[in-house]
């Protein structure tokens, strides 16, 4: 089905994915899994039908407006690159730090 706005058709398709850097969207998604199953059973009883992580952001929760609603949460966004480094012709690396709250 596709999108609209006001009367015009967008052929673009929705998705439930994030928009931004996918890496970190499914580093979020492995370590909301990961605190979950780490700390359910506590939570549960701390705080019973509340989610242990809500909502996974791989950006700064500064450039956001929340609610209540949406925590507990987690973020996680690059701090900073090291420069690109060229080990052949056609392959390069680099490595970033992350910041996570």
């Amino acid at each position: 089905m596709a999108d609209q706005l006001g009367t015009v058709q967008i052929p673009a398709l929705a998705t439930d994915t994030p928009l931004g850097d996918p890496a970190l969207t499914y580093l979020l998604g492995f370590w909301k899994q990961a605190i979950t199953n780490a700390v359910s059973n506590v939570w549960a009883v701390a705080a019973p039908n509340v989610d242990v992580v809500k909502t996974i952001e791989a950006r700064n929760p500064k450039d956001l407006l929340l609610t209540t609603t949406e925590l507990p949460a987690l973020f996680v966004d690059r701090m900073s690159y090291d420069p690109l480094v060229w080990e052949a012709a056609d392959y390069a690396k680099t490595s970033t730090k992350l910041r996570v709250w």
